[in-house]
């Protein structure tokens, strides 16, 4: 459940909880949330324009978001961030700041009393509806200390401390509240009409409709709404659990909202429970392969739950339970309610199988490229044996499976042929070259830094096979090399 959560950090978090920017990031809303009642037609006409605000909303930053999306722009786009970010992001997105510091749509004094942001909004876009304005003293009165309270405000203010302590981010918060505004706003219409009698309706002694009254039937349906939500979570859980892709979801802190299987099994974990909840970077994807600390501020899944692009990465690497990594294919789609950006969910494959596939199909290739290479040389026109030797002894660290470390050298009776790097090892592969069955040299390919133990120490069973054919093929090269100098004599 969602708790008070001070100015200053993004979102909000469990009540009692030591608040935090860390890991926390903010939300957005676009789009049309629900259908308008009957809207006026602003002086001022707007359209998809981003709007910026505080975080930890309660009155007048819920109250505006429903004021420019019911009566400015229906396609508003807000997002909700730290005061001291406020001004300089709007600059940067060319965004509309109100409710903040320095921003032109922020509180003010009118006639010697305190106006709101809400007020400072119908000004500005010359708003007129008679509704709209006996609803503004409500909100005035909920927000700042009017000379003039109305006694609706108190029940305003109450619901909204009420919502944002239950409400688990600004987004949940504009969820809850936004119907509660239009049931306000259908109050104020009757009001203004003189047709607010009901027959079931408590008064006060102002023969006034308490305001709660006008939301209980909005509390009522969306009780019922919960109940159809859980039938239909009880059917995505089927659908998830049936998938063989790995899938999580994630709330704006980056925090495990939801898991399958599939997810449990691959990262080594039983229950859901030992995810839920727990910040997913730092769960499993917070060290790179070698075993140094991935920042959560390069983390491009973390990145999704601050820009709303998703992204794909075909090598990344994650971590189990039992502390071992493996390679995975991560795709994070960023996920939207309402028009807000609400989470992310992850999807991700263990790829060990294709990669040990891919790396097989590249040593098979370089392997190729050695025999290509060593065709080329033998064909060139005047070639000597010994710059032959060279030759092979240059190309072929490359053809083994960590060139940049491997050194090769050709030994034919005294003399010695070596690549550039050569030095004596101790992870040393050999192969003898014989000429005319003698046994006149050999081949020896070495790693100059300590691998892997694979099927011949740190050699695969491939690299015997290319070495042993490459050692016979020189064999006899050097016995026709030698035949046709004997020709010539």
């Amino acid at each position: 459940m969602g708790g008070f959560c001070p100015e200053g950090s993004f979102g909000s978090h469990a009540s009692g909880e030591e608040c935090t920017s860390l890991n926390l990031f903010p939300s957005f809303i676009r789009g049309n949330s629900f259908t308008p009642l009957s809207f006026h037609t602003p002086v001022r006409k707007v359209k998809n324009v981003k709007w910026v605000t505080r975080v930890g909303a309660k009155v007048d930053r819920i109250a505006c978001p429903w004021l420019i999306k019911r009566f400015v722009d229906p396609d508003a786009e807000f997002l909700y961030i730290p005061k001291a970010d406020v001004l300089s992001i709007a600059r940067e997105r060319g965004a509309i700041p109100f409710d903040s510091p320095g921003a032109e749509l922020n509180h003010y004094e009118a006639d010697g009393e305190e106006r709101c942001s809400f007020d400072a909004i119908i000004r500005s876009y010359g708003l007129n509806d008679p509704a709209l304005l006996d609803m503004a003293e409500i909100v005035r009165t909920a927000d700042t200390a009017s000379r003039n309270p109305r006694p609706e405000g108190a029940g305003l203010e109450s619901l909204a401390l009420g919502f944002h302590m239950i409400a688990k981010d600004d987004f949940e918060n504009v969820r809850l509240q936004f119907p509660a505004y239009d049931a306000l706003y259908a109050y104020c219409k009757l009001k203004v009409k003189n047709k607010s009698k009901l027959e079931h309706a408590i008064k006060n002694d102002h023969d006034e409709i308490p305001y709660s009254s006008l939301v209980a039937a909005e509390i009522r349906e969306r009780m019922r709404a919960d109940e159809k939500l859980k039938e239909s979570e009880a059917m995505f859980r089927l659908i998830l659990d049936s998938t063989a892709e790995a899938i999580y979801g994630l709330d704006m802190q980056g925090n495990c909202t939801f898991c399958n299987n599939s997810c449990l099994s691959l990262l080594g974990y039983d229950h859901p429970e030992e995810l839920l909840g727990k910040n997913m970077h730092w769960k499993i994807h917070a060290k790179h392969l070698d075993g140094t600390t991935y920042p959560i501020e390069d983390c491009r899944i973390d990145q999704v739950l601050s820009r709303g692009v998703g992204m794909h990465v075909e090598e990344d690497v994650l971590w189990r339970s039992d502390g071992t990594s493996f390679p995975v294919e991560c795709r994070a789609y960023p996920q939207f309610r309402d028009g807000m950006l609400v989470g992310a969910v992850v999807t991700f494959l263990e790829t060990t199988e294709r990669k040990k596939v891919e790396h097989q199909v590249q040593e098979r290739k370089k392997e190729l490229q050695a025999f290509y290479r060593l065709s080329e040389i033998t064909q060139k026109k005047g070639i000597t044996i010994e710059a032959l030797y060279q030759e092979v002894a240059n190309f072929l660290p490359a053809s083994w499976q960590y060139p940049e470390v491997t050194c090769a050298r050709i030994v034919v009776g005294s003399k010695e042929f070596r690549s550039k790097n050569f030095e004596d090892s101790a992870w040393k592969q050999s192969a003898p070259i014989k000429v005319f069955d003698t046994i006149v040299g050999s081949i020896d390919v070495a790693y100059l830094e300590k691998q892997v133990e694979l099927d011949e120490g740190p050699f695969m069973k491939e690299e015997r096979l290319l070495i042993d054919a490459i050692a016979e093929l020189i064999g006899h090269i050097t016995e026709r090399k030698l035949v046709e100098e004997n020709i010539k004599k």
